[in-house]
Parts: structure tokens; C-alpha cells; sequence
């Protein structure tokens, strides 16, 4: 990893592109699934770096649909609206929804849909004790658990999984009121 060369006006031209170009690999990552951590460490720069590049995107889109909108460019407030919620929540389009749950990020997102938890709805119908095994696949596997410790962190789990289904009854419940509403 050679420095960028900027003596002159093109060698900066030429760096502002390369950096542009950089900074989207790592959006593009973010957008992928890839967490935050993972990002930093491919790239070597901070994790404060990564999130205030996010932050800082989500800003700009958030400005270029309101655009788009004025304008009446519904297709382009389209695709910046999705690539924007991607960004958000850090995942691919088919976890969009669940990545709304809150206590339901990408990781967990993707884990609930592999065991077959693909909607909103999926998940408001569940059963804490169903959900259980599901977060804890979704945990990271660096620590063990004691235990005295064990009955007190399936307990936690527990505990976050009513409250990842009460929020996706909530969730759930508005998007049905929605959807009797555009019905009348």
C-alpha cells in the first residue's frame, strides 16, 4: 500500500478519485453484510472512520430523495431509498424487513432467515422460546458461558426475544393498517 502521490493538480484529481473509489468498496461491503469491525480491519482505518462514512451517506441520500422528489424523479428516490435502508441496516435486500425489528440487526436478520424466519409477520407469530435457539445462533461464538452463568443468559435471551416479538406485532400490526388503509 503504496502512498498516493499529490505534487501536482492531476496526481490530486487522481487521488480524490482513488479515495472515492475506496470509500465505496466499503460501502458496498456495509451494504453486503459485512460488520463494521470486519470493514475497518480490511480496509486499516478506524471503526469511527467506517460508521461517520455511513452517516454521512445516509445524510446525503436522505437529501438527494427529498430532491428527487421535488423534481419528480420517483425512480431515482426509488433506488436511493433502497440502497439508503441497505446502508441503514446493513444488509441485503431480502432482510430489509426484518432488519426494521428492533434488537434485529443484519446478523441476526440473516439467522432468523436461514431458520426459515423470513418476515415480519413470521416472527410476531413465533413463541419466545422458539425464537431462543435462533438468537443464540445469532451470538458470537468468541466466549463460553459458566454455568451459573448460562440459566441467567438464556434468561436475557428470553427476555430480548419477547421483546423482538412484541416489537414485530407492533411492526406487524401498523403495516396491516396500511394495508387497509390503501384498500379503501
Amino acid at each position: 500500500s503504496k502512498p498516493i502521490l499529490e505534487r501536482n493538480p492531476e496526481e490530486i484529481r487522481i487521488a480524490r478519485i482513488y479515495r472515492r473509489f475506496y470509500a465505496a468498496f466499503q460501502l458496498r461491503d456495509l451494504c453486503n453484510e459485512v460488520p463494521i469491525h470486519a470493514v475497518a480491519r480490511k480496509y486499516k482505518i478506524s471503526r469511527g472512520f467506517v460508521q461517520t462514512l455511513a452517516q454521512t451517506c445516509e445524510g446525503f441520500a436522505a437529501g438527494m430523495i427529498q430532491f428527487c422528489e421535488r423534481m419528480g424523479w420517483g425512480m431515482l428516490k426509488s433506488v436511493l431509498e433502497h440502497m439508503s435502508d441497505r446502508l441503514k441496516a446493513g444488509a441485503k435486500a431480502d432482510l430489509l424487513e426484518l432488519a426494521k425489528i428492533p434488537f434485529v440487526k443484519s446478523r441476526t436478520a440473516r439467522v432468523f432467515w436461514e431458520n426459515g424466519m423470513e418476515s415480519v409477520r413470521v416472527v410476531a407469530e413465533a413463541n419466545a422460546t422458539d425464537l431462543v435457539p435462533i438468537l443464540l445462533l445469532a451470538q458470537p461464538r468468541k466466549f463460553r458461558i459458566v454455568e451459573d452463568a448460562e440459566t441467567k443468559y438464556h434468561q436475557k435471551l428470553m427476555l430480548k426475544a419477547e421483546i423482538i416479538i412484541g416489537a414485530a406485532n407492533r411492526l406487524w400490526e401498523r403495516q396491516q393498517q396500511i394495508d387497509i388503509e390503501t384498500d379503501l
